[in-house]
């Protein structure tokens, strides 16, 4: 009976051991996303934004599955109903952990103003919190997504256009985590509506190539929410550039609670919001070509930061650019062996600080804080081991065998 009482006060205790050390891994859920667009027509050569029965995804939507999101895509006609369900889609997206408004959203869609099932009132009631990527719905025209007459907005399309410039002060935000330097890329080439990749420089005028945008003068109630500043020429050739850190909009962390425009109903709620100002076009040119790493990296903090999590200290790699070396201090990294079946070591003549390997998806696969990084468990194939280094970083193809 004392054997027996003892076997069994045994398996409750190793039970009770399992549920414990069970218990973290279960209670991290995977993050849902809901990434709301507008359907239009896309060039052949694009990513697709979907229709009635077709939901299209893009380098945004593949790099966000790729780090460990549940995405659902919903593409709506103007008012804001999904198309392959025929339902308004804030009644769809009540369980999201994170909205991403994407750019195909006309400025003036009836989905997006103030008394929009996705105006900005809207979207607070929800109490979910938003990546917002349509700077042009806070132009100086009314019932946009604001109530107020707000900010003046700007197409840049030379100069700087295809990528930002971190503000002073903002390089150590999570949102430039695993991005080296401050002037940072987000565009190959700028690109029309439909996502076809060149040059032009005449609004109204078809083709029209733009890249990102820019707003000035919108009356943020937070001060210093703009996280990188732009700089370039407008359509018309003018020279323009980010006036304020407190009342332009490029990339900015808008915290909740804050008053967006002259009109108190225009307020985020108990979540916050990040902004992007580049045109879906040149996201979904080439089907995902002429998207930057970095671009990407950026999208990825941002969907951590708001659904609470920390962001990796790595660069998110496009594969859609494909396994590229980078220049920045390649001669004075190696990696052996190569091929190899097992331990790889990076000799450097810098301090490594990091070691990230990622496989041809863009999926990352291992890591380590050393100088070593163990592959024997991975697959035959090719891999991209990315150093970091207190110099700066580069990457190295390596080959399992």
């Amino acid at each position: 009976m004392t054997k027996k009482l003892l076997k069994n006060r045994l398996f409750v205790a190793m039970a009770l051991m399992l549920v414990v050390a069970l218990a973290p891994i279960q209670s991290i859920a995977q993050k849902k996303v809901a990434y709301i667009q507008f359907s239009k027509v896309m060039d052949a050569t694009a990513s697709q934004t979907g229709d009635a029965t077709i939901v299209g995804s893009d380098a945004i939507t593949r790099m966000l599955t790729a780090t460990g999101f549940a995405v659902t895509v919903y593409s709506c006609d103007a008012n804001g109903k999904n198309l392959k369900t025929n339902v308004s889609v804030d009644t769809e997206i009540t369980g999201a952990d994170l909205i991403i408004m994407q750019e195909t959203w006309g400025s003036t869609a009836a989905a997006i103003k103030p008394t929009g099932v996705l105006g900005l009132n809207k979207l607070s009631v929800l109490n979910i919190p938003v990546i917002y990527n349509k700077s042009f719905a806070f132009q100086k025209v009314n019932t946009r997504a604001i109530t107020s007459v707000a900010g003046t907005t700007y197409d840049v399309v030379s100069g700087s256009a295809l990528g930002v410039q971190v503000v002073a002060g903002k390089e150590s935000n999570p949102m430039f985590s695993g991005i080296t330097g401050t002037s940072i890329p987000l565009l190959i080439q700028g690109a029309n509506d439909a996502g076809v990749v060149g040059s032009g420089a005449t609004a109204n005028v078809t083709p029209y190539f733009k890249g990102l945008s820019l707003v000035n003068d919108l009356e943020i109630s937070t001060a210093g929410t703009l996280l990188t500043s732009l700089s370039g020429n407008v359509a018309a050739g003018t020279p323009i550039s980010t006036t304020s850190n407190d009342a332009s909009m490029v990339i900015n962390h808008i915290p909740a609670g804050t008053q967006i425009g002259t009109v108190a109903t225009d307020k985020l709620a108990n979540k916050d919001m990040i902004t992007f100002t580049v045109n879906y076009g040149a996201i979904a040119a080439g089907d995902g070509k002429n998207v930057t790493n970095e671009q990407l990296t950026l999208w990825r903090n941002a969907a951590y930061i708001l659904t609470g999590q920390t962001p990796p200290t790595t660069l998110y790699l496009n594969p859609a650019l494909g396994l590229k070396e980078n220049a920045l201090a390649s001669d004075s990294i190696s990696v052996y062996p190569n091929p190899t079946n097992g331990l790889v070591t990076v000799n450097s003549t810098a301090a490594v600080k990091a070691i990230t390997v990622y496989d041809t998806t863009g999926k990352q696969i291992s890591a380590s804080k050393t100088n070593t990084v163990d592959l024997s468990n991975q697959a035959k194939g090719v891999y991209l081991v990315q150093v970091q280094t207190e110099n700066g970083s580069t990457s190295k193809k390596v080959v399992v065998e």
